[in-house]
């Protein structure tokens, strides 16, 4: 009797291990294709270009920043070589800007986290006066002259200015 109780599992062992190089070999494959994905994607990503700021108008300092950080969260940068890209991106006003925050504040790009840049570009381009503005540019908007689309359009860019609505 034990002999036949050998012969019935020795075929569901061998049936179970076979099942289980069989998944393997699937998580394997699926890993490989995962990772080829994650590659072609990150091939598509190196294509996107980091956004440029030249300082001239504040309402574009709220676009860049956000888009800087949609690009950092496609990647894991460090958070110094997160500041030290974005510092490359600004140019004109911007750049003479940041000049004088390094001779001011005695800032060292080398050294300045993301975060320590993000607090000194706000200092400057996202003040309190700026949002001020924008809330009264909001509650002081009438259609007038505007067609309804351009209205519809200014309404939207501005409420983001207002958090109490």
């Amino acid at each position: 009797m034990s002999k036949e109780k050998n012969h019935h599992t020795e075929p569901e062992e061998s049936e179970g291990k076979e099942e289980e190089r069989e998944e393997r070999s699937d998580n394997a494959s699926k890993q490989q294709t995962s990772k080829r994905q994650r590659i072609e994607l990150q091939g598509e990503f190196r294509k996107i270009k980091l956004p440029h700021f030249d300082g001239e108008l504040e309402e574009a300092a709220k676009a860049w920043l956000n888009n800087m950080n949609k690009y950092f969260q496609l990647y894991e940068y460090e958070h110094n070589l997160k500041a030290r890209l974005a510092i490359f991106q600004i140019q004109g006003k911007a750049t003479l800007w940041w000049e004088e925050v390094k001779i001011v504040r005695g800032v060292s790009e080398q050294n300045i986290t993301w975060e320590e840049f993000q607090k000194f570009f706000k200092e400057r381009y996202l003040t309190e006066r700026f949002y001020d503005e924008k809330a009264r540019d909001f509650h002081d908007l009438r259609l007038g002259q505007q067609t309804m689309d351009e209205f519809i359009t200014r309404f939207t860019s501005l409420l983001r200015y207002v958090p109490d609505i």
